[in-house]
């Protein structure tokens, strides 16, 4: 739907981690153009535990036409993460060079 995504401590944990778990079968039949998506993940553990491992099947993953990025924010609280993060995700997802 769009071409840029941005997530700052997303709800993983949502539905009982479900996006997790079927995060592989997703990425394998992911088609259409060129994507960006960066996210954060902050000092939370609920969060980061999730991201981290969204980090390491996006990286198994290899699809072609998604570029990622993760930023692991450990000195980040769930509160700060936004402010504290904001202008290195702007930067780089609209930075398609």
């Amino acid at each position: 739907m769009f071409d840029f995504y941005i997530a700052f401590d997303p709800s993983l944990w949502w539905n009982d981690k479900k996006l997790l778990k079927e995060a592989s079968k997703h990425l394998s039949a992911f088609s259409g153009g060129q994507k960006r998506y960066w996210f954060a993940g902050s000092s939370a553990e609920d969060i980061y535990v999730s991201t981290r491992l969204l980090a390491k099947v996006l990286d198994t993953a290899k699809v072609k036409n998604l570029k990622w990025q993760y930023s692991d924010e450990p000195k980040e609280e769930h509160s700060t993460i936004f402010r504290a993060t904001k202008e290195k995700a702007i930067i780089w997802t609209m930075n398609a060079r």
